[in-house]
């Protein structure tokens, strides 16, 4: 089986992304719960976030940590993100928040998503709701062997997990 993850070890140093302000907020505290540090981005790597996102969030978009990229978003504001975390040495470990409501996000995102994952070998949790439409965006994840929580607190406990394992 292809296991994308544990080629390093893992501080539990982590990047949230979230397309809801309210969830990245939740997870923000559930990490602090489980010793799981969320990365201060400089203002350097904020501008490097907010310069791959699409025009349309660019001056919404909450380029904190978590990134919040708000319901205005679609697949390649997520696809680009996620790609600047996998390059950055600093981020162990990238949560995924993906919530499906948005009008502009495809069921084709998972494979997008375990692409990336597949390529840059970090460490990758997602959160996807439990609806059974959405099983077009969760099957390429577990194919791929990423982890899906059902629920945030799952999700982070499933990072806690990848931390605990890797050193």
């Amino acid at each position: 089986k292809n296991k994308p993850f544990f080629t390093n070890s893992i501080t539990g140093n982590l990047a949230i992304i979230t397309v809801s302000g309210g969830h990245g907020v939740l997870s923000s505290d559930i990490a602090a719960k489980y010793d799981l540090s969320l990365v201060d981005f400089t203002d350097a790597e904020k501008d490097e976030i907010r310069g791959v996102l699409c025009p349309t969030i660019q001056a919404i978009a909450g380029i904190g940590n978590p990134i919040d990229l708000t319901g205005s978003c679609a697949d390649d504001d997520i696809v680009n993100v996620l790609k600047l975390l996998m390059l950055n040495d600093r981020v162990d470990i990238i949560l995924l928040l993906i919530l499906p409501y948005p009008p502009m996000l495809t069921m084709s995102l998972g494979s997008r998503i375990a692409n990336i994952v597949r390529i840059h070998h970090k460490p990758t949790i997602t959160y996807l709701p439990w609806v059974a439409k959405y099983e077009m965006i969760k099957e390429p994840l577990n194919e791929s062997n990423i982890p899906v929580g059902n629920s945030i607190e799952e999700a982070l406990l499933m990072a806690k997990a990848v931390c605990a394992k890797s050193n």
